[in-house]
């Protein structure tokens, strides 16, 4: 009594993200406002309408996880990032197929299987029309005690870890010891590739391939405090045949404390090149609170 059975039929998220802004290219402004959210339909319990300008961490393939960066790769996404499509699922099995809205109709196709606390596999095709358009394909185990195994294989990568490289496997752990209070996260990629150009038409191979590595561990403190301890380090193809190397390392130690009013994320980040020379250091800020319409 008191609820509305419409309700369930409903699933949806919105974030807005207020960012302040300290470049050249954005004097004449303080901060910015990214809004940024989705709404799925179930006119039936196994199927999902859903559309908005990003699906976040909804509809994904588990084994994608990148779990020292607390997210999923792009191309584990069964519908994509964003646009307007469709989720079926039953028995464990689920099936994704939208269309992103760009200049150019853009269609990304999922599938994926999962026997929970056992192991799940799954495959994207994401731009399927295009010649650049990538695939996917991940399997993770979970049986392991404390342990979560996952490996993938991606051709035409587009994230955020890797430049200039067009196929790269993706291995992750997780160790969760919850007894303890200690979990222990890492993953690492590399490409596969190494033949780039200079923009002039000419290709030419780097000497090494590029790959990136990350880890984090957490120690929970109480229900309200956890502490973290994360490093990143990566190698990026040079941009042209005369070009740099780039090896780039990290360490941010940080903690997150819960409160009534939200949640307070702060640290302070090191950044070191490869001759662990430190080059930057910043004290981030965040905070964020969420709520529930049940």
């Amino acid at each position: 009594p008191g609820k509305n059975p419409h309700l369930h039929l409903l699933d949806g998220r919105i974030r807005l993200d207020l960012a302040s802004l300290d470049t050249k290219e954005d004097e004449d402004e303080d901060f910015s406002l990214d809004l940024k959210g989705y709404l799925g339909f179930k006119p039936v319990s196994f199927a999902t309408l859903l559309a908005g300008n990003s699906f976040f961490s909804k509809f994904v393939i588990p084994a994608s996880y990148l779990p020292a960066n607390d997210e999923y790769t792009i191309h584990g996404k069964l519908t994509g990032a964003d646009g307007a499509g469709i989720l079926l699922q039953a028995a464990g099995f689920r099936l994704g197929a939208a269309t992103e809205a760009d200049e150019e109709a853009v269609f990304n196709f999922g599938a994926s299987y999962e026997l929970k606390n056992a192991f799940n596999i799954g495959a994207t095709f994401q731009n399927i029309s295009d010649k650049a358009g990538s695939f996917g394909v991940f399997a993770g185990f979970d049986a392991i005690y404390a342990f979560k195994v996952a490996g993938g294989y991606i051709r035409n990568y587009k994230g955020a870890y890797l430049q200039n490289t067009k196929d790269a496997l993706q291995l992750s752990l997780q160790w969760i010891l919850s007894e303890t209070g200690f979990s222990v996260y890492a993953e690492g990629l590399l490409g596969l590739t190494n033949d780039i150009g200079d923009g002039s038409g000419k290709r030419y191979y780097d000497t090494k391939f590029p790959w990136y590595t990350a880890a984090r561990l957490l120690y929970k403190l109480n229900e309200d405090t956890t502490f973290y301890l994360k490093g990143t380090s990566g190698y990026e193809l040079k941009s042209s045949k005369a070009g740099e190397t780039l090896t780039r390392f990290q360490l941010y130690p940080h903690f997150d404390h819960k409160t009534s009013m939200g949640t307070f994320r702060s640290g302070v980040r090191f950044s070191f090149t490869d001759k662990r020379q430190l080059t930057a250091v910043s004290i981030p800020v965040s905070w964020y609170y969420s709520f529930k319409v049940k």
